[in-house]
This record gives C-alpha cells, sequence and structure tokens, in this order.
C-alpha cells in the first residue's frame, strides 16, 4: 500500500518498517523492491482472470465506451492506457516505447480480443492513434476528449501571446 497507493520510494518504506511501530522489522530495500514487483504481478494475474466476468457485467451495463490516453515523462516510454469511461474500469495499460501506430495497434487489438468493440472511442488529436483505432475498431465513432481539444485550440489562440510574453 506505501508503494502503490502513498506513492513512496522503496527507501522510505523500509525506513517506516524497521520504526518500533513495525517492531523493528529489517527488511532489504531490493527485497521491498522484488515484493512489490511481487505484487504487480499478481495483480495482473487477476486481471487477467477476470476479464469474462468483468467483460460479462460491461455487456449488461450496456457496453462501454473506450477512452484511450497516453503519458510519459520526458525520456521515458509512454504508459498507454484504455479504460472504460462509463465504469471507470481500467481495461489496459501497458508501457510503449513510443505512440506509433504499430505499438498502438498492438495494445487496442488486445483491447478487442479480451473486451469486445465499444460503443464509441474518446482519444486526443493523436494522428496516429485516430488511424489505427478506426482500423481495429471499423466503424466505430470516433471523439475527441475535451481537455485535450480545449488545450490544444487554447495552445493556437494563446500561443502568440504567450510567445510574447516570454
Amino acid at each position: 500500500m506505501a508503494r502503490f497507493l502513498e506513492c513512496r520510494q522503496l527507501e522510505e518504506i523500509q525506513a517506516d518498517l524497521s520504526t518500533r511501530q513495525h517492531n523493528s522489522i529489517e527488511i532489504p530495500v531490493k527485497t521491498i523492491g522484488y515484493l512489490a514487483q511481487k505484487f504487480v504481478a499478481y495483480f495482473q494475474a487477476v486481471h487477467q482472470e477476470s476479464i469474462p466476468l468483468l467483460r460479462r457485467d460491461m455487456r449488461k451495463r450496456g457496453g462501454y465506451i473506450l477512452h484511450v490516453d497516453g503519458t510519459c515523462e520526458e525520456g521515458s516510454r509512454v504508459l498507454l492506457v484504455c479504460l472504460d469511461s462509463l465504469s471507470g474500469q481500467i481495461l489496459e495499460s501497458r508501457k510503449i516505447t513510443s505512440e506509433s501506430g504499430e505499438e498502438i495497434r498492438r495494445v487496442l487489438k488486445d483491447v478487442r480480443r479480451d473486451w469486445g468493440v465499444p460503443l464509441a472511442i474518446i482519444h486526443d488529436l493523436r494522428k496516429s492513434l485516430i488511424t489505427v483505432a478506426g482500423e481495429v475498431f471499423l466503424g466505430v465513432s470516433q471523439f475527441v476528449c475535451h481537455y485535450h481539444l480545449a488545450a490544444d485550440v487554447g495552445k493556437d489562440i494563446l500561443l502568440v501571446h504567450v510567445d510574447r510574453l516570454r
């Protein structure tokens, strides 16, 4: 919980465990890291095993709306997240080297295999995502996320003023 819910570093967790409050448990940082990775692997396995049940519930609700977005910190890989925006359920989350068409295609094909065809797709204005989503989910309506549209329009409108201000 400290690692994933509180976003604490391994060294912080080690220091906390070594206090009297936790009976002065001494665990090497490497072991804490290994246990955190093991938890993620178990979590992924449970998620994979639960897909048939989750998909059944999704069908009962009338389907899902696929919301796709990628995020990254400078110099790192992209975390591409696909979620059902009706339930908030994350369907797929995968680190990819770039938001190239081929890498996005692999992720979206897995989403289609596991979850079926969505009612609609919401994404940003990235050309590769628009193209691949149209290929993988042929005929499914695509919409641009309001946040991304507003940010893009805002850049277009305000760029001259921001540059002058700089």
